[in-house]
């Protein structure tokens, strides 16, 4: 993949969505103070002015690109429709699909966009997401912006954390044990969000090399694997057929 060619997390997201840029062509070559876009003169641009980020903007301490423009591309997204209605999205070249419950979290792990992506997952009112977002370039190793986290998805090991959960409850079942191995949680609000429980721990890991092997497996994941492992601990791996599909919110023009 040519990096030099690749576009801007805001770029990227406005073409999937299908909305045209806005502003006023530059004079001269400049940055996107946001997104950090390098504009060509002509490119469409919106100058800074006193009131560009007013009280309400909350994320004065992102914007740190040496720029005097905001480009057409963030200035575009700067709506409530893309600060909250598609707060719980990914954008690919195919368009912007869902991520806000399990099943759309389920279609982005086990049938992931093709990159480069941008994903987020905004659990506020409103915020600003998709210029924040580092665009992801992989298909195993997937980015989401978490509010303000970037999580880091390592779809071999969530894969192989749904059969460890699969087998730990399943055990858990036929040893009298109560409620789930762990504490998983998507919002990851939760200080014990990704703790496995000490006795299920001691009990499975230590039943035989399956049971071991098992407890290994969750205790490998790390936060960005634990909030797919919420949506997915249930799915039935070898049923491809049962999977659900990326719902499309918007396509490119």
């Amino acid at each position: 993949m040519d990096t030099h060619a690749l576009p801007t997390s805001s770029q990227l997201y406005r073409r999937s969505a299908g909305v045209k840029p806005t502003g006023s062509p530059a004079s001269n070559d400049c940055t996107c103070i946001m997104c950090g876009a390098k504009l060509a003169a002509g490119q469409l641009v919106h100058p800074i002015t006193k009131d560009t980020f007013g009280e309400s903007f909350n994320n004065k301490l992102d914007v740190h690109q040496r720029g005097d423009v905001l480009c057409g591309d963030c200035e575009a997204l700067w709506s409530k429709d893309f600060l909250q209605k598609y707060s719980k999205s990914y954008a690919s070249a195919d368009g912007v699909f869902k991520l806000a419950s399990n099943l759309d979290i389920q279609a982005f792990i086990l049938t992931p966009p093709r990159p480069p992506f941008v994903a987020i997952f905004n659990t506020r009112q409103q915020q600003h997401m998709i210029w924040r977002t580092p665009v992801c370039l992989s298909s195993e190793i997937l980015i989401v912006r978490l509010d303000d986290d970037i999580l880091k998805v390592d779809r071999s090991k969530v894969l192989a954390g749904i059969s460890a959960w699969q087998h730990v409850v399943e055990r858990m079942k036929v040893l009298g044990f109560k409620g789930m191995p762990a504490y998983p949680e998507r919002t990851l609000s939760s200080r014990s969000t990704g703790t496995i429980r000490a006795d299920v721990a001691e009990k499975i890991g230590s039943e035989g090399p399956e049971g071991a092997h098992a407890i290994a497996a969750l205790r490998a994941l790390r936060m960005g694997e634990w909030w797919a492992l919420t949506a997915v601990n249930k799915v039935e791996l070898n049923n491809p057929t049962s999977w659900p599909l990326p719902e499309k919110l918007l396509s490119p023009a």
